[in-house]
């Protein structure tokens, strides 16, 4: 746990150094969509994803429509859940389709 959270700590630093350049709506549409992707590639559904985070799903849906933004807790479960790293979150790379 304190091997990953270290990972997170270092990642958030860099992202926060590479979203810099962009304009905060734009990180936070990115991150939406990746976070959907990932759920997506997972195979799991938004239903299935709120229950492990003990949500309703319409409370989860906020954080893939970018309404809501992640506190670090809650991004650490949603990575343990989807099998994803923050890296995969913040990732602009990911092929992601409207």
């Amino acid at each position: 746990m304190e091997q990953f959270l270290t990972s997170v700590k270092l990642y958030v630093t860099f992202s926060v150094t590479f979203f810099h350049m962009l304009e905060p709506m734009e990180i936070k549409r990115r991150f939406s969509n990746n976070l959907k992707a990932c759920r997506q590639l997972s195979g799991m559904t938004q239903k299935e994803v709120a229950e492990k985070l003990h949500m309703a799903r319409e409370n989860y849906s906020r954080y893939e429509r970018g309404v809501i933004e992640l506190d670090y807790y809650k991004m650490i479960q949603l990575c343990k859940i989807l099998k994803v790293t923050p890296n995969d979150l913040f990732d602009s790379c990911l092929d992601y389709k409207d």
